[in-house]
């Protein structure tokens, strides 16, 4: 019986419902949550209840008093996945009970680094946000829990099922008509493949609507000190990102002020800055002309040969293969930003 299958045995004795569902293994994709029948418009598709959730307040006593107190909710709920001994399954019986806390107890003392790590990442990539008047007090970062079976839904930035949660349970709901066999996925928020990559472990392909890339690379090593000085009075220093339709203002800011005549002549910028014209069309040009040339030695440079480092023979000791090919395919997707738009910034100055 696979891991998944034992899951839900676990789950239905907790009070966890599925309805039309079930975890299945998918290509490519790991574990991920399928329909097992036509689900209609906003049917509930899974219930947890909160007693179920694994938080700050469920670690037994005997792991929390044993670490020091301001370890955060995901350093904790590492250590309750890496020493849990039982598996949370139902106890029936004194003698089982006390079975329990001996083996708790030994697995204490026995507790690695390499075990203690894999439950980290697991508590890293599958807590949810989660408010409640406990949760409330905590700071922002420390209101995760675990949720046994809803981790198991992928994410997607569209279409995704709607999520809510409530003083009694935590709920999941189709988000449109889905048909028997359907993959049905859920939104972890508006984050760009670089945080999916960091966070999960995985990039979206068929284009992320969320995806940008950071391009403080690319502006930080031209700026002078003085430069550096300006943008950082006035808050627009570093944080440069680059999405699918156009630069971000803050990097505006950081082109205009390397367009300026000279480096003792900012007056243009600090109109621009103040949301003034800054030397309007003739400034920008200037700007357009400047990242124009950047994004492309910066392609040639360092994205493309990344990609032929990944791809050739060099970098085949560095990790394995499925993860080199993971990097590479993040690579062509920044490269395919990139290339995006050097096409739309020489079109734009071709019909100046």
């Amino acid at each position: 019986m696979e891991s998944h299958e034992l899951l839900l045995q676990w789950a239905e004795a907790q009070g966890i419902e599925l309805r039309g569902i079930r975890p299945d293994r998918i290509p490519g994709r790991g574990i991920g949550i399928i329909a097992t029948r036509k689900l209609k418009q906003d049917e509930l598709l899974l219930r947890v209840p909160t007693t179920a959730l694994r938080t700050k307040f469920t670690v037994p006593k005997e792991i929390s008093r044993r670490l020091p107190r301001t370890i955060s909710v995901h350093g904790l709920l590492a250590a309750d996945l890496a020493l849990d001994a039982s598996g949370r399954s139902p106890i029936d019986t004194k003698q089982q009970r006390q079975q329990q806390d001996s083996q708790q107890h030994e697995t204490t003392q026995a507790l690695d680094e390499a075990r203690y790590r894999y439950a980290w990442l697991l508590a890293n990539t599958r807590t949810f946000y989660y408010v409640d008047p406990r949760t409330a007090k905590l700071p922002r970062e420390d209101r995760m829990v675990l949720q046994p079976v809803a981790d198991l839904f992928n994410h997607a930035d569209r279409d995704g099922c709607a999520v809510a949660f409530g003083e009694d349970d935590f709920t999941i709901r189709s988000s449109g008509v889905h048909e028997p066999g359907a993959e049905l996925s859920i939104c972890y928020g508006n984050h760009n493949n670089d945080f999916l990559l960091a966070e999960y472990g995985f990039v979206l392909d068929g284009g992320n609507r969320s995806d940008e890339v950071c391009l403080d690379d690319v502006l930080l090593p031209r700026l002078s000190a003085r430069q550096r000085d300006l943008l950082e009075a006035r808050d627009f220093l570093g944080n440069y990102m680059l999405d699918r339709q156009t630069v971000c203002y803050r990097t505006e800011v950081a082109l205009r002020l390397l367009a300026c005549p000279s480096s003792s002549s900012t007056a243009a910028w600090e109109a621009f800055v103040d949301g003034g014209d800054g030397g309007g069309e003739r400034q920008q040009e200037k700007a357009d002309h400047m990242l124009l040339g950047l994004l492309s030695k910066h392609r040639r440079g360092v994205v493309q040969k990344r990609i032929a480092a990944l791809e050739g023979g060099c970098m085949a000791a560095v990790g394995t293969a499925a993860q080199r090919g993971l990097l590479a395919a993040r690579w062509h997707q920044i490269d395919g930003l990139f290339e995006t738009a050097i096409q739309r910034l020489e079109e734009r100055l071709h019909n100046r």
